[in-house]
Formats: C-alpha cells, sequence, structure tokens
C-alpha cells in the first residue's frame, strides 16, 4: 500500500513539475525566439492613390515606401497597412462612432495616361519614371501613346491622344 502511495505521488508530482515547465516554456517563448517576421513588400515603382481631392495633386505612395501585409479578401483585393511618422506636432484625436470606422484608400499601379499626366505635369521624378517604364507594366500601345504625348529634345510636346 505505502509502496503505491508512493509510486502515485512521484508520478504527480513529476506531471506537476512537466507542467509547470511547459507553462514557463510557453511563456518565455516569444522572449527568447523573437517576434515573429512581419511580411511586408517594399514599392519597386510608385502606386496612384485615388479618393484625395482635388485630383491635381496626384497623391502617390511613392517608390521604397513599404506596405506591411494585413489581410486578402475574396473580392480580389488584399489590405496593406503604411506607418507613418507624423512630425511637427500631435494631429487631433477623436474616438470612432461610425460602425464601419475603416476607410481605406486604393492604390493603382499607374497606367500609360496617368503616366504621361504625371510626366508632363513633372510630379514623377525621372528615377520614378525609368522604374514605372521597367515595371513592365505598361502595353506596347501605352509605350507609343507616350511616346507621343512626351516633348521630344528641344520640340513642343506632341499630340497626347
Amino acid at each position: 500500500m505505502k509502496r503505491l502511495l508512493r509510486k502515485t505521488l512521484c508520478q504527480g508530482l513529476a506531471l506537476a513539475v512537466g507542467m509547470a515547465v511547459g507553462a514557463v516554456g510557453i511563456l518565455l517563448a516569444p522572449l527568447v525566439l523573437g517576434r515573429p517576421h512581419a511580411i511586408v513588400h517594399r514599392l519597386a515603382v510608385p502606386l496612384l492613390l485615388s479618393g484625395v481631392e482635388p485630383a491635381a495633386l496626384h497623391p502617390m505612395l511613392p517608390r521604397g515606401t513599404e506596405l506591411h501585409h494585413d489581410r486578402a479578401f475574396p473580392e480580389g483585393f488584399i489590405r496593406y497597412v503604411v506607418y507613418l511618422d507624423v512630425e511637427g506636432g500631435e494631429l487631433p484625436l477623436r474616438p470612432s462612432t461610425e460602425k464601419f470606422w475603416l476607410a481605406p484608400e486604393s492604390a493603382f499601379p499607374i497606367d500609360a495616361a496617368s503616366l504621361a499626366l504625371l510626366v508632363q505635369e513633372a510630379a514623377l521624378s525621372r528615377d520614378d519614371l525609368v522604374a514605372v517604364l521597367q515595371s513592365g507594366t505598361l502595353a506596347p500601345a501605352d509605350l507609343r501613346l507616350l511616346q507621343r504625348c512626351l516633348p521630344a529634345t528641344g520640340a513642343e510636346q506632341g499630340p497626347c491622344q
């Protein structure tokens, strides 16, 4: 009887020690292993933003911006988060009272018509223009249209149609 009681107590104590070590391991694992790496994308070409008024501002996410993956939707788009450090003062904050408080903007690759407009208005740097042209997102017909829209060296601007 004593032997059975001693064996049961030893097994119970071993189980308790094992559970304690496991709990400590679970609690310390994030500190030891570090946080999981975020899934990010660094823009190789600028993206145009929609929904900003006036549209003449040509709002863009610049080349090199890091987009942090948030989630993918069955409708066919992927949500990313962009972190901004705002300098020079604090922005006024308020609690959200809307049921659907998240109002994301949409971003699009630069198409030929937008590219022609951006180049004509000098809203795109030379490096960004080269990056867009090298990205392979424009069809040959788009490139021909763009060539007609851009001024030749020392010449007037061509017809943009």
